[in-house]
């Protein structure tokens, strides 16, 4: 056993694309019985060249451990997979991955990245992740409105509303709907990448095939009810966070319901109109985002095992 008595038998590779256009690879080890461990992140240095270190937030899992060095760097894809290996050769299983490895361009040096190659192993919803395309899973078109999912350290796992102003290879020019410039004399315009896989999820809930651009979702009543562990979308501060039902009928006959927002974390109340049923839009289609019936120890199993 790695860390807290789980046995982790796969590991997951996710390549994210920076603001600044650099690239963050992520080794997430993966366990059927927690949440992904992250373990290695490489962080690009110059075009395809990259750093690789082990995680703090592994460091923190495994505590002390004298079988495993801990203190290694890469420069080098190839030993980063050798090492995640050995990790799962450890837990007595297998070393199962399902990634496409591309070797590095012979001569060069380099640690390249391809487009084909596949991203990581089967996610929690059991189907393969591919890094797509800008155009993948969308046709996105020019002055659309489309909801830009937000993962950054400030504001994590929400939906910002958005307009396309320009569409490029590197990048996308959106206007945002309900966010004003720092100066107060327009919506607030940025660049942002083309779409691309989503990071997990804090209780690794969401479809693992969801991308960070979306449609707007067809405006609809909210339900009567909700049930616990029913998956929302709570309206805070304009933007659409997302969370989970805690209670299970309106508070007091008032139509609020108490809610956890697992990116920020926080536990707000907030009435029945500032909430809609949450859902992923995958290959061209919504998806509903399954409950989590047991969500109090869904909370508490993930912030135990992430020290928070």
């Amino acid at each position: 056993m790695l860390a807290n008595n789980h046995a982790y038998e796969k590991w997951e590779e996710r390549i994210l694309s920076k603001e600044n256009g650099k690239r963050e690879i992520r080794y997430y080890l993966v366990s059927t019985s927690a949440s992904p461990l992250l373990a290695v992140v490489g962080m690009e240095k110059r075009d395809r060249h990259y750093s690789y270190v082990v995680s703090e937030e592994f460091l923190q899992a495994i505590g002390p451990n004298p079988a495993i060095n801990t203190n290694e760097k890469w420069t080098s894809r190839k030993n980063v997979k050798e090492w995640l290996e050995s990790l799962v050769r450890e837990n007595n299983q297998p070393p199962t991955n399902s990634n496409h490895y591309v070797p590095a361009h012979e001569g060069n040096g380099s640690d390249a990245i391809t487009t084909s190659e596949v991203s990581g192993i089967p996610g929690p919803c059991g189907v393969q992740l591919e890094e797509p395309t800008p155009t993948e899973q969308a046709s996105f078109q020019v002055n659309d409105d489309v909801e830009l999912l937000i993962q950054d350290l400030d504001m994590p796992d929400c939906w910002c509303k958005c307009k396309i102003m320009d569409i490029s290879k590197r990048r996308w020019k959106v206007q945002c709907n309900d966010m004003m410039d720092a100066d107060g004399s327009g919506k607030l315009e940025q660049y942002v990448p083309p779409p691309r896989l989503a990071r997990l999820d804090k209780l690794s809930m969401r479809h693992c095939k969801r991308l960070t651009i979306r449609p707007c979702p067809a405006e609809e009543d909210s339900p009567t009810t909700y049930k616990v562990g029913a998956a929302i979308d709570a309206w805070r501060n304009n933007r659409w966070w997302e969370g989970f039902i805690l209670t299970g009928e309106s508070l007091s006959n008032s139509d609020s319901y108490h809610v956890f927002l697992p990116g920020d974390p926080m536990f707000m109340t907030l009435h029945r109109r500032n909430l809609r049923p949450s859902r992923d839009w995958v290959n061209n289609i919504w998806v509903a985002v399954q409950p989590l019936p047991d969500v109090y120890g869904a909370i508490q199993s993930c912030y135990t095992q992430r020290g928070e």
